[in-house]
C-alpha cells in the first residue's frame, strides 16, 4: 500500500531540513569504490537518453568524467557505430570502465589539454565537482567540433529555494556521500553567463526529471533539479 498524500508531504518537508550528508571518502578513487558498491548498473539515466538522441551514429564521442562507463555503454547500445572514449581523474573509475571493454584514459583536465578533437564531448554531473571548472570547460570547448553536452545539478530548482528560504539549509544538489563532493554551483542564469564568458552558447536546456504535476519539461531551470545543457562554440 502506497503512503498517503499527507504522509508523503510530511516526509518531503522533513527532508528539506535534513543536514547535508557527511559520509567521508578518500579522494575520487575512494569515491568510485563507494559508487561501485552502491550503483544500480541496470539503470538508464534520463541524461543518457537526452544526450544519445543528439549524437548521430558514427560520431566520435568523448565522455569526460566517465566514471565506470555507464553512458558510453548505453550510447553504443543505441548508436553502435559511434567511436567512443572515456576519461576520468580517478584511476579506479577508468579501470572499472576499461574492464567492460571501453577505450579509457586517466587525465586531469585542469592540468593538461586533450590530445585530439571529437565531434561531441559529454560531461555528466562532473563539472560541479571541479575546483578549476573554468580550465576544464575551456579544454572541452577547444576539443569539441560540434556540440558540448553537459548535465549538472540546478541550484535554482524550486525545492532548493524553499529549503534555503524556509529552513535555512543549503540545497542538497544530488550529493551522494559527502558535502565536499559539490564545490561549484549554478542556477540557469548563472550557467548561461558563465559559459558565454568562454565563447559558448546554450542552444537547448532540458530537465532530467521533476515533480509530478510540475512543468519541468517546459521550465526546466525552475522545476527540474538536474538539467542538461547543449552548447555550441560561438
Amino acid at each position: 500500500m502506497s503512503p498517503s498524500l499527507p504522509s508523503r508531504v510530511l516526509r518531503r518537508l522533513r527532508a528539506y531540513n535534513d543536514p547535508l550528508p557527511l559520509e567521508d571518502f578518500e579522494g575520487y578513487d575512494g569515491y568510485w569504490d563507494e559508487r561501485e558498491r552502491s550503483e544500480d548498473t541496470g539503470t538508464v539515466l534520463p541524461r543518457w537518453r537526452i544526450a544519445a538522441e543528439k549524437i548521430p551514429d558514427g560520431s566520435s564521442v568523448l565522455d569526460v568524467g566517465c566514471g565506470s562507463g555507464g553512458f558510453l555503454r548505453y550510447l553504443l547500445s543505441q548508436k553502435p557505430n559511434c567511436k567512443v572514449r572515456g576519461t576520468d581523474i580517478s584511476h579506479h573509475a577508468v579501470e572499472l570502465a576499461a574492464k567492460t571493454g571501453l577505450d579509457t584514459f586517466q587525465a586531469d583536465l585542469t592540468q593538461e589539454p586533450l590530445d585530439r578533437e571529437y565531434d561531441y564531448i559529454t560531461g555528466f554531473e562532473m563539472i560541479e565537482h571541479v575546483h578549476e571548472a573554468e580550465k576544464v570547460l575551456v579544454v572541452m570547448r577547444d576539443a569539441t567540433r560540434k556540440l558540448l553536452i553537459l548535465s549538472l545539478p540546478n541550484t535554482g530548482y524550486i525545492e532548493h529555494r524553499l529549503r534555503l528560504a524556509v529552513f535555512g539549509r543549503f540545497p542538497n544538489t544530488q550529493i551522494k556521500f559527502h558535502a565536499k563532493e559539490h564545490i561549484r554551483f549554478w542556477t540557469g542564469k548563472d550557467f548561461r553567463d558563465w559559459t558565454a564568458h568562454f565563447g559558448l552558447r546554450v542552444v537547448e536546456v532540458q530537465g532530467q526529471w521533476g515533480l509530478r504535476g510540475m512543468p519541468w519539461r517546459s521550465r526546466p531551470e525552475l522545476f527540474s533539479p538536474q538539467v542538461v545543457y547543449t552548447l555550441e562554440r560561438v
